[in-house]
């Protein structure tokens, strides 16, 4: 059986344009109920309510970047799979170097929250 969250809006034109609180059902699988209530008991959020809130934030920042950047990661992604047929491939600890660093200087740039 699946868990059951209630998202609720009063009347923000987020759901609906009307005055009437509206409800939305979402339905998780018990693994990703039992991930939030891990969360919330370690004390990373308040409630469920918080753990949700922050969720669909993250997710919306990164859709939004995402979308902003389709067209370079696209080219990015091009720009490999030419070197790669080209036989221009990096070693993969290197890889793996490079990668590190970029997240380690990416963490370190991002606000705490």
């Amino acid at each position: 059986m699946r868990a059951r969250v209630v998202l609720k809006s009063y009347g923000d034109g987020c759901f609906s344009c009307c005055d009437k609180l509206q409800r939305m059902n979402i339905h998780i699988r018990p693994e990703l109920e039992e991930l939030i209530k891990q969360d919330i008991e370690c004390g990373s959020y308040r409630s469920v309510d918080e753990f949700v809130e922050h969720a669909i934030s993250v997710l919306h920042e990164q859709e939004t970047w995402l979308a902003a950047n389709r067209e370079e990661i696209s080219g990015k992604i091009d720009e490999g799979c030419s070197a790669a047929r080209r036989g221009e491939l990096l070693d993969v600890d290197l890889v793996r170097s490079l990668v590190k660093e970029k997240k380690q200087g990416a963490l370190s740039k991002k606000p705490q929250q």
